[in-house]
């Protein structure tokens, strides 16, 4: 992967034009150099002064001075469409709602449609970003939006068609607004018991998968143990906060539960939650807030 994230003139170009009070027409044109070419970069109203507003005209219209038609050579060509698409990422987070990421998202997938290799090259550079754990751009939601459309498209072929179908069958499992996959568990106690029945017990449930191993399990870890709310809510037996090893290393797993903030519950699976496609782990930590029927209310990949 390129690592030219942050040297990108075009974001700075784009992000301007977000918070620019007035005159965004000057603005638009030639905003940045991509692989030797200006990108085209639309013109964003005066008229609209709200930074969301700005970002969302800007996101929606990204695309539309790019011919995708396969006349425009730049739609091949890998450095520019590497560059222009992380720019348009770039502008993600300053949208007003995921509705209007995945109309932009719809829009460049239907422009890109046209070109069936910029096509076969968009979806390459979507898995590289967003579905890469090691890129500071991996987001599965924005992701899920590439997918949504690309697992279906006519102009993908067979085996890349098989492979964004099985991509959404893994990482759509278990999203919010489902219940939750039940799986049995065993907690440091010796104890078993089920993920659904725990929830059942409280009005909340938080389901932290972790390893002992990473870096980042335990600086959430710590973060969770000094929410002052969440450890009342504990205290008070209305939430229950199990954090899940899911794999199979049990001498690792007990030599490190006792690091485990007092009051959670420290589990590991008895099940294969990951080989039998249960939950979806490309990274630890991962959690689940639960309401009391089991059903996920949120998640944080």
């Amino acid at each position: 992967m390129r690592r030219r994230i942050f040297l990108a003139a075009v974001i700075a170009a784009a992000i301007a034009l977000i918070y620019a009070g007035a005159d965004a027409s000057s603005a638009g044109k030639g905003s940045g150099q991509n692989g030797g070419r200006e990108f085209p970069l639309p013109e964003v109203p005066s008229s609209l002064t709200k930074p969301a507003e700005r970002a969302d005209y800007l996101l929606t219209r990204f695309w539309d001075g790019i011919d995708f038609s396969g006349k425009d050579s730049c739609v091949r060509d890998t450095a520019f469409m590497e560059q222009s698409f992380v720019d348009f990422l770039s502008v993600m987070p300053h949208a007003s709602s995921d509705s209007v990421r995945d109309m932009a998202v719809g829009n460049m997938l239907s422009r890109a449609a046209s070109d069936s290799m910029a096509l076969d090259l968009t979806g390459w550079l979507a898995e590289t970003y967003l579905n890469s754990t090691d890129s500071p751009m991996y987001s599965e939601g924005t992701y899920i939006m590439f997918l949504d459309r690309l697992a279906f498209s006519d102009n993908i072929d067979e085996a890349m068609h098989e492979r964004y179908l099985a991509q959404l069958r893994d990482i759509d499992c278990n999203r919010p607004g489902v219940v939750a996959a039940d799986f049995t568990y065993t907690d440091i106690e010796g104890r078993s018991s089920t993920l659904l029945e725990l929830a059942a017990a409280h009005d909340s449930t938080l389901l932290v998968f972790y390893d002992p191993d990473c870096h980042d399990c335990h600086a959430l870890i710590d973060s969770l143990n000094r929410d002052e709310a969440l450890c009342g809510a504990v205290g008070a037996g209305t939430m229950a906060v199990m954090a899940l090893y899911p794999y199979d290393d049990t001498d690792l797993w007990r030599s490190t539960a006792g690091e485990l903030p007092a009051g959670w519950i420290v589990a590991q699976s008895t099940s294969a939650i990951e080989d039998e496609g249960m939950y979806y782990l490309p990274r630890t930590p991962r959690t689940y807030l639960l309401d009391r029927s089991g059903r996920i209310l949120r998640i944080r990949e």
